[in-house]
């Protein structure tokens, strides 16, 4: 049996948590399967067959039929057999209509939020495609007057037809409960399973046991619904009790802005920006911190820094709202906090710190949880099992 996945981009190109994502459960299926990768990606591959598709440009891109329409002239589905996984929206978009069992992985907000963020200026979510929230949106609110135009036209056109490519779809796939029920609460869904993202086989790698570095880390976009705003926040309190503490921001985004904030906090020397890290060189950051803290103030549809934190033994402390408060079970694997109550945050972070035994039981708890949920075999398997159905 062949499967087909469709997915904008894919390693080493790609994105986000959704190509890496995708690739791992391709990795733990390619010796039941024949898989052929179906991408925008210019790339060259020893494992798996990549057919590279070309983008029909960005006028085509402006009108979903006509994008999908030049996509699937570019498809070769030879057999009613093949099955066809659509990694993303992207793959949803391309093989709309076409007669194969599909599944179709549903990441983020895209099918009720054309901007995929789901979120206003004031950092709150957004309730529908109002007139009032598209002009509200944090994302046409941010570009520049043209392109505010051209993303209002844009999203007007894409609002119906995201939705009409669930109902396309034979099978879909959340990535949690909460975006699960978020888009349930708008696009009922009546056949869909959850199954996480997966760990890459190199997290589960053997993990010596840690000595307290003082190392506290983020990894994410640096942007304000991220949280940024509240690790900064927390850090004085911390610092006044345990001088020694080190705070690493990984990630692009408003850098300089939050470099300022650090200042005025006087926190600058506990604080550095490395700005975007190779993949090559994460595991080596989370080996070497205690704490892995996610504290977006926007709902995250799920957390892969968080599983890959818990997987190298680091403590995670997450916002407790979205996808993290189904990986973390407070208090035994990781910790959470009230969203954006930065007091509350450094509390967690001291009581860490305050009992280091702790500390390391929680670290290994994580690590032991985080392999036995996330390992990309589990994941696979139950791809398999819907592949099959």
């Amino acid at each position: 049996m062949k499967i087909k996945i469709f997915s904008r981009y894919f390693p080493p190109d790609f994105v986000g948590g959704a190509e890496v994502s995708t690739h791992h459960v391709a990795e733990a299926l390619k010796d039941r399967f024949e898989i052929e990768i179906n991408t925008l990606s210019k790339i060259t591959n020893k494992t798996f067959k990549i057919n590279t598709l070309k983008h029909p440009g960005a006028f085509a891109e402006m009108f979903p039929s006509l994008f999908s329409s030049r996509l699937q002239k570019q498809t070769a589905i030879n057999s009613s057999k093949d099955i066809i996984w659509d990694a993303d929206f992207f793959g949803a978009i391309t093989t709309r209509g076409l007669t194969n069992r599909r599944i179709l992985t549903i990441r983020d907000y895209w099918p009720i939020c054309p901007c995929e963020m789901n979120l206003l200026v004031n950092h709150s979510p957004c309730n529908g495609c109002t007139v009032k929230n598209q002009i509200e949106c944090l994302k046409i609110k941010e570009s520049p007057p043209l392109r505010k135009i051209v993303r209002l036209l844009r999203y007007r056109l894409y609002y119906k037809f995201n939705q009409e490519l669930i109902n396309d779809a034979d099978h879909i796939v959340f990535i949690s409960n909460y975006i699960a029920d978020k888009i349930n609460s708008r696009i009922p869904v009546k056949n869909y399973s959850v199954i996480n993202n997966p760990l890459g086989e190199e997290y589960i790698t053997e993990c010596p046991d840690k000595e307290i570095t003082k190392n506290i880390l983020f990894v994410g976009v640096v942007r304000e619904y991220k949280g940024i705003d509240v690790i900064l926040n927390a850090l004085p309190a911390v610092i006044k009790e345990h001088k020694d503490i080190k705070l690493t921001v990984a990630g692009e985004g408003d850098i300089e802005k939050y470099m300022n904030k650090a200042a005025r906090l006087k926190v600058e020397k506990h604080v550095t920006f490395p700005g975007k890290v190779p993949v090559s060189k994460m595991i080596d950051m989370y080996d070497r911190s205690d704490i892995l803290v996610a504290p977006s103030v926007r709902p995250e549809p799920f957390g892969r820094t968080i599983i890959e934190g818990m997987a190298r033994q680091c403590v995670p402390i997450a916002s407790n709202h979205g996808g993290p408060v189904e990986i973390i079970k407070n208090g035994d694997t990781g910790l959470l906090f009230s969203s954006g109550d930065h007091k509350n945050l450094s509390q967690l972070i001291l009581s860490l710190y305050e009992d280091e035994n702790e500390l390391r039981e929680i670290q290994h708890r994580a690590r032991a949880d985080s392999i036995e949920r996330f390992n990309p075999s589990v994941i696979a398997k139950q791809y398999e099992e819907i592949f099959l159905e």
